[in-house]
């Protein structure tokens, strides 16, 4: 195939998509098989941009070569069986072979030796020895892979590449490249195609491998640049770090036919990973050899990560996955923010089917500040190696579903300002470390399922104004909290914990509480004026008058055990949402309810009220969500109240509800209306 792994080898993705049923069998006895191949570069592999550093050879388009072959071999039949390329359109081909029976299959694309391993089918030995190539031939000896159950393949590479831009030798004879500790870059090795990214591995064992580069010696045929012209060249290396960095050794001729032997080397450790590209320049003759432009270097490496991101969390479901794995700029790729070429950001919220293991490549994102992934499955290692984002500030992993304990490395984010983990499937316990989390200010674990005593370290921790724990199964003393004046949230709801410290009741800035297991409500609340949001849940009869006091209020919920609509919420005229299920309210309802004329949103199912609508209700024009289903009300069907219902988003003022026009009640039938 020409020029495939200037743009495939990128990113390490070749599918082989499905066939149609005859070239695809399940048979009786259980095994499969299959004869044909349909081969394209999809999107996951057609980016260019780790070789687009401005030379257009590194933009030809994909061509198909005529005795272009992949090896497929299977667990039942551990021989290679040749498919052959017999047509394609540019992107797809079509490969044809043999049939082929099994449950599992390997597929291989390389041209160079290969064995598979007597005792484990997932594993082909190989050899790296024809180390490189340029621009204008083949990619040769650097093997894809891929293991599956069916006849769709998605082929990895499994090696790195060096690429060096060379300009101002005109006779070019031999080219080297060698690690300057010695390392070792090219033999036998193996891969193990059962890992998730498999990587071309040398042996240890020493006898057969080399220290530099072996190919590019062009034996007698001369590589000749025209004056100002530049060439590509490409070394294909296992994926392995140079601790003292790189050396290349060029032989060759000058304009005057004086003979050239220049080696130019790295100062700088280099670590080439499964995939990735290193760009250099040996144009100036002249100069030390350096990875060449910054930028292009930070590019590939992003791209190279994202790709493996996308790769690893089922991006072809996802629902937005606009732009990713192609040529376009990454602040094009959906979800992904830019900044001076750095990518900053990582929203993709809830986006279809995440799932899978975030990869460690993530901390090649080293700028991300933002990362927002919601509704996602992640396995595996996935949040020890989103906290690998080191300069993160903002993260969002709500409603997720997680193997792994909160890890201890989450502490070291030292740099986290807003954490909301609201609905995920999260244990483990707060460690005292929290407080080296200088800069977090809002923390959000409602609805997770961490236990353990709360961490006293939070009381010294006075950047952190939202601290909502809500749903969890905390348990033990939490009277410290009482001493973080500076809190504008808390939500300790619904955990284990007995006792609700004094102190909490007077915390002088809070504007948002939710608590549970309250037995009774001190007076003192009177004195958080600021409150906009107040949740309460316990086996209290009465509330204090001095509540008159939370005039801000907006949002008020009481799960309690009250016989009375307080009449000091009749102050609260700001109030828009107001919630009291499940209590022992009884009577008539008040008419003043009807001159908090700023509700949306009023339940009050599950008591014992009686009587009628009352008219005032009628001045509730903004009321969205009415619930009073499970009183004992008798309800008078008029029009002024059908009018008014009209006007209601829905309502339930069902069961238990006695219509007294009863005939009529047809009349009230809408979607949005429930008399049952």
């Amino acid at each position: 195939m020409k020029n495939i792994f200037k743009i495939g080898i990128v990113a390490g993705l070749l599918t082989l998509a499905g066939c149609s049923s005859n070239e695809w069998t399940e048979q009786a006895e259980g095994l499969k098989s299959f004869t044909t191949l349909h081969a394209a570069i999809d999107d996951i592999a057609s980016t260019r941009a780790h070789l687009t550093d401005g030379s257009t050879a590194l933009n030809k388009a994909v061509t198909w070569d005529e005795d272009d072959y992949i090896e497929i071999y299977s667990d039942t039949k551990p021989e290679f069986t040749y498919f052959h390329k017999v047509s394609d359109d540019g992107q797809k081909a079509i490969f044809n072979g043999e049939k082929v029976e099994g449950n599992t299959f390997y597929a291989i694309y390389t041209q160079m030796s290969s064995r598979i391993d007597e005792q484990n089918p997932a594993i082909v030995h190989a050899t790296l020895n024809n180390m490189a190539t340029n621009d204008d031939d083949y990619f040769f000896n650097a093997p894809m892979v891929a293991v599956s159950t069916d006849n769709n393949f998605n082929l990895k590479l499994t090696t790195g590449l060096i690429h060096i831009e060379v300009g101002n030798i005109p006779t070019i004879t031999e080219f080297h490249l060698y690690g300057n500790n010695d390392e070792r870059i090219a033999g036998d090795g193996y891969i193990d195609m059962s890992e998730r990214n498999p990587v071309f591995r040398l042996y240890n064992d020493g006898e057969s491998w080399a220290q530099e580069s072996e190919w590019m010696k062009f034996e007698g045929e001369k590589q000749i640049l025209e004056s100002g012209e530049t060439k590509d060249f490409y070394f294909i290396v296992p994926p392995m770090t140079f601790e003292k960095g790189i050396s290349i050794r060029v032989k060759g001729y000058d304009a005057a036919g004086v003979a050239i032997n220049m080696v130019k080397s790295t100062k700088q450790s280099l670590t080439v990973e499964r995939a990735s590209v290193h760009h250099f320049s040996l144009v100036d003759v002249k100069a030390t050899l350096e990875e060449q432009n910054e930028e292009a270097v930070l590019e590939a490496k992003q791209r190279a990560a994202l790709i493996d991101f996308y790769n690893a969390l089922n991006g072809v479901n996802w629902t937005h996955k606009e732009n990713w794995c192609t040529d376009a700029p990454l602040n094009e790729w959906y979800g992904v923010t830019v900044d001076n070429g750095k990518v900053i950001g990582l929203t993709l919220g809830v986006n279809g089917d995440i799932e899978g293991e975030v990869p460690a490549s993530i901390a090649d994102l080293e700028f991300v500040t933002s990362f927002n992934l919601q509704r996602a499955t992640l396995t595996g290692q996935s949040l020890t190696n989103i906290c690998a984002l080191k300069n993160l500030s903002f993260l969002v992993l709500t409603n997720c579903e997680f193997e792994e304990e909160l890890p201890a490395v989450f502490y070291t984010l030292e740099n986290l300002v807003s954490a909301y983990f609201i609905n995920s499937l999260l244990k483990g316990t707060l460690s005292s470390d929290i407080s080296k989390m200088t800069k977090l200010t809002y923390l959000n674990m409602l609805s997770c399922q961490l236990s353990g005593t709360l961490p006293q370290s939070l009381a010294t921790m006075t950047n952190l104004k939202y601290l909502v724990l809500s749903h969890n199964q905390f348990s033990g003393d939490v009277s410290f909290l009482g001493n973080m004046t500076w809190l504008t949230s808390l939500g300790l709801a619904y955990n284990n914990i007995e006792t609700i410290p004094e102190s909490i009741w007077s915390l002088p800035n809070l504007n948002w509480l939710q608590l549970s297991g309250v037995t009774s409500i001190p007076a003192t609340i009177g004195q958080m004026t600021g409150l906009t949001y107040l949740s309460l849940e316990g086996d209290f009869t009465e509330t204090p008058s001095s509540m008159a006091n939370l005039t801000k209020l907006a949002q008020l919920e009481l799960y309690g055990k009250l016989t009375a609509i307080p009449t000091w919420i009749s102050g609260l005229t700001e109030l828009d949402y107001l919630e009291m299920p499940n209590n022992n309210i009884g009577g008539e309802l008040p008419q003043w309810l009807g001159n908090l004329t700023k509700l949306q949103r009023l339940y009050l199912q599950n008591n014992q009220i009686t009587g009628d609508i009352p008219t005032s209700f009628y001045n509730l024009t903004n009321l969205k969500y009415l619930y009073l289903v499970y009183n004992y009300m008798t309800i008078n069907h008029t029009e002024a109240l059908e009018n008014w219902l009209n006007g209601v988003q829905y309502y339930d003022i069902g069961y238990q509800n006695s219509p007294a026009n009863v005939e009529g009640n047809e009349e009230f039938g809408g979607q949005n209306h429930d008399w049952n």
